[in-house]
């Protein structure tokens, strides 16, 4: 999906899952990724993320965090219309 575009922003709950999913990306989709923002609920999550090169943008914790984090982000970054 990340390819085709199909994928505007990742939410990421932990370094392990980040570090996993990173390894199994080919090297078009790391690429794709890198041109989306990823969205994490704590700084060393966030770190890990920029580390790799991706947009890293740390939220307020948890499930809450995350979502206020999108909207935030989202109303900052309003899509731009065809």
């Amino acid at each position: 999906m990340f390819a085709q575009g199909g994928i505007d922003a990742v939410t990421i709950t932990s370094s392990e899952g980040l570090d996993n999913l990173w390894a199994i990306a080919d090297e078009a989709t790391r690429a794709a990724w890198r041109a989306c923002p990823t969205f994490a609920p704590h700084p060393r999550i966030a770190a890990r993320a920029a580390a790799l090169g991706l947009d890293a943008v740390a939220t307020n914790g948890g499930d809450a965090g995350l979502v206020d984090g999108l909207l935030e982000w989202l109303a900052a970054h309003p899509p731009k219309s065809n």
